[in-house]
C-alpha cells in the first residue's frame, strides 16, 4: 500500500508540475501576444498621425458616435470644448453636403454602396476645408449593422491644385482662341488691300502699256 501511495503521490506531483509549466507557457504566450499587439497599435497610431487621418466610429445600436483627436482637428474645433461628435459633424458640414452624406450613409448601411465620399467643412474661422471620407460597416451573423468605422483626411490642398489647374487650362484655351481670332482678323485685313492691289495690277496689265510702264 505504501508503495502504491508513493506512486500516486509522484504521479500527482508530475501532473501538477506539468500543468504549472503549461500555465506558465500560456501566460508567457499571452504576454508576448499583448506586447506584439501593443507594438502594432503604436505603429498604427504613428502611421495614422503621420498621414493626418482621423478615425471615427458609429454604434448602430446605441447611436453613439466617437471621434479620435485628429477628427476634431479636421473640423477645426477644440476637443475640450466640443459638444457631441454627431452634433459637431452636422454643424460643420455644409448643409447641401450633409444631405448627400446622410443619403450615402443610409445606402451604405443597407449594403447598396460602399461609403467613399468627399464633403466640405466650414471651420469656426470661416475657412472651407475639403474632407475625404471612407467607412466600413460591421455586421452581425444576421447581416444587421452593428457599427461603422471610418477614416477621414483633409484634401483641401489637392482640391485647390485641381481648381487652379482647371483655371489655368481655361485661361490657356481662351488665349488660344484669342490668338486664332487675332490671326484670322489680321489675315483678312492684310488680304483685303492685297486683293485690291492684285486686281488693279491685273487690270493695268490688260491695257496697252509701254514697256517702261509694264516694268
Amino acid at each position: 500500500k505504501e508503495l502504491e501511495l508513493e506512486k500516486q503521490r509522484r504521479f500527482l506531483e508530475e501532473q501538477v508540475a506539468l500543468r504549472t509549466a503549461q500555465m506558465q507557457a500560456a501566460v508567457e504566450s499571452v504576454k508576448k501576444v499583448n506586447s506584439e499587439l501593443q507594438q502594432v497599435q503604436e505603429r498604427l497610431s504613428i502611421a495614422l498621425d503621420s498621414a493626418q487621418i482621423g478615425i471615427w466610429e458609429f454604434n448602430a445600436k446605441t447611436k453613439v458616435e466617437t471621434w479620435d483627436d485628429r477628427m476634431y482637428e479636421l473640423f477645426g474645433i477644440d476637443k475640450a470644448t466640443a459638444s457631441d461628435p454627431h452634433r459637431e459633424f452636422a454643424k460643420g458640414v455644409l448643409p447641401e453636403d450633409l444631405i448627400k452624406l446622410q443619403e450615402e450613409i443610409r445606402l451604405t448601411m443597407r449594403g447598396e454602396i460602399d461609403y467613399d465620399t468627399v464633403y466640405r467643412v466650414r471651420w469656426p474661422d470661416g475657412s472651407l476645408r475639403y474632407i475625404k471620407g471612407s467607412g466600413l460597416v460591421i455586421r452581425d451573423s444576421d447581416g444587421t449593422p452593428t457599427k461603422v468605422i471610418g477614416a477621414n483626411y483633409d484634401i483641401t490642398e489637392l482640391k485647390n491644385y485641381e481648381t487652379n489647374l482647371h483655371l489655368a487650362k481655361e485661361a490657356a484655351e481662351a488665349a488660344s482662341v484669342a490668338k486664332s481670332d487675332f490671326l484670322a482678323r489680321m489675315s483678312h485685313e492684310i488680304r483685303t488691300p492685297m486683293n485690291a492691289v492684285i486686281g488693279m495690277t491685273h487690270l493695268a496689265l490688260q491695257t496697252e502699256l509701254t514697256a517702261k510702264q509694264r516694268d
